[in-house]
């Protein structure tokens, strides 16, 4: 069942749909969807990695905000994400945004994406310098598609 709401922001009218989650797979994701990107949140304002996907019709791409124990990456950094054992890398440009446009980003993401959707994963390690926080990364089957770009 997908239920929809019609939003008025600024005087533009969107349409937002939510679909609700099996009760037999709790998600730790919230996951919004408007008419230009599909948004998917993990964590909260202290601690959070939200990923946009823009959609292919408005320019496609996907970037990423990370906060990590209430503090944004500094411009031209990097934050690990550890899944398991596994390190990813997310660059961030000039204003601290995570970018998924260079060959390498592209390629990382990719990889990120991929084992974010695992079915079984439970948690994830945001780690930024020596700060280090972990998420509940249930319900990974639940994210969509998402190009970088």
């Amino acid at each position: 069942m997908l239920r929809s709401f019609v939003v008025v922001m600024f005087g533009t009218i969107g349409m937002v749909a939510f679909a609700p989650l099996a009760e037999s797979q709790p998600s730790d994701w919230r996951i919004e969807e408007t008419l230009t990107e599909t948004r998917y949140e993990l964590g909260t304002s202290q601690t959070h990695l939200i990923v946009e996907c823009v959609k292919d019709r408005f320019g496609g791409g996907a970037v990423l905000d990370i906060v990590v124990d209430g503090s944004d990456p500094e411009p031209r950094s990097r934050t690990e994400i550890f899944i398991d054992d596994t390190r990813y890398l997310v660059r961030h440009d000039v204003v601290g945004v995570g970018v998924t446009d260079c060959p390498d980003c592209a390629q990382d993401f990719r990889a990120l994406w991929s084992a974010l959707q695992a079915p079984n994963l439970d948690e994830i390690t945001l780690k930024r310098g020596e700060r280090r926080e972990y998420l509940p990364a249930h319900g990974g089957e639940t994210l969509g598609r998402c190009e970088p770009g």
